[in-house]
């Protein structure tokens, strides 16, 4: 059996029997944009000449493409460890958007404007 080895430096295929390495492509580059729907509905994509439908449910992710040479420009994936990685994400993003506004937002503020003074 083969082992696919990650780590913070890249990744390596090991084929345990033979005792051989090799390397393994990733496909990450292609992807534009990553979404994850907060409910039902409908997507559409204009795909050059071409116009893609496809539907989504909540809590499904939604994957957009870089160029022509996919033949589905926008993808539906279906992941509940993906849904947990995304929703830790956008909580951490939102709390140093808070924490920043926090710490920037220390002056005196008018209350007729809502803008520090001085």
């Amino acid at each position: 059996m083969k082992k696919f080895l990650i780590n913070n430096n890249g990744s390596i295929v090991f084929d345990t029997e033979a005792e051989e390495i090799s390397s393994l492509d990733s496909s990450r580059e292609g992807i534009s944009r990553i979404w994850l729907m907060k409910e039902p509905m409908t997507i559409v994509c204009q795909y050059g000449d071409n116009k893609y439908e496809l539907n989504a449910k909540k809590g499904d992710i939604v994957i957009k493409f870089y160029d022509n040479d996919f033949p589905f420009p926008v993808v539906i994936a279906k992941s509940k460890e993906w849904v947990k990685n995304l929703e830790a994400y956008d909580k951490a993003m939102q709390e140093r958007k808070e924490k920043w506004a926090k710490e920037k937002c220390t002056d005196e503020c008018c209350d007729a404007c809502a803008k520090p003074i001085g």
